[in-house]
């Protein structure tokens, strides 16, 4: 996609098609870190930026259910936080 140049309002605006991949060379492939049926789905709404609410209701589990998978899957992944998950995980690993 080119750049776009255009007139508005008085201004000049430049459009420039911007994308970001994130990758970390050190991330472990979730089959490698053994993700159980449950904790996989969880994962993949997580790494999409899902709430442990959200995740809850399109699981039809307990919040308090989501956080412990969440909890394992920080650990099994070797991650800290769950921004962490996203920016290692968020774009890789299917849709």
């Amino acid at each position: 996609m080119p750049i776009v140049a255009s007139f508005e309002d008085g201004a000049l605006v430049l459009r420039v098609p911007f994308r970001l991949e994130f990758w970390d060379s050190n991330a472990i492939t979730p089959d490698d870190a053994h993700l159980l049926p449950r904790e996989t789905e969880v994962f993949n709404l997580l790494r999409r930026g899902a709430a442990n609410k959200e995740i809850a209701r399109q699981l039809g589990i307990e919040v308090r259910t989501v956080k412990f998978h969440v909890a394992n899957l920080l650990e099994k992944l070797g991650c800290e936080t769950r921004a962490e998950v996203i920016y290692k995980y968020g774009h890789r690993w299917g849709s």
